[in-house]
């Protein structure tokens, strides 16, 4: 289980399992993910996975 945060677009605003070439833009959020860890998710024109790229901050969130 995950909760999406807030995120930033631009360009024609990806989204879903695109192919790079189908679009110009990009999009990423924020994902709060179980034990408090905080990811990103990216999607760009260079990205390596067909359904955005993910990254993980050395951050840990606790309540």
């Amino acid at each position: 289980m995950f909760i999406w945060l807030p995120g930033l677009a631009g360009g024609d605003r990806p989204l879903g399992c695109i192919d790079n070439g189908d679009f110009d833009g990009f999009s990423s959020r924020l994902m709060w993910r179980e034990r408090g860890e905080l990811k990103g998710y990216l999607y760009y024109p260079e990205k390596e996975s067909r359904c955005g790229d993910y990254f993980k901050f050395d951050i840990t969130l606790n309540k």
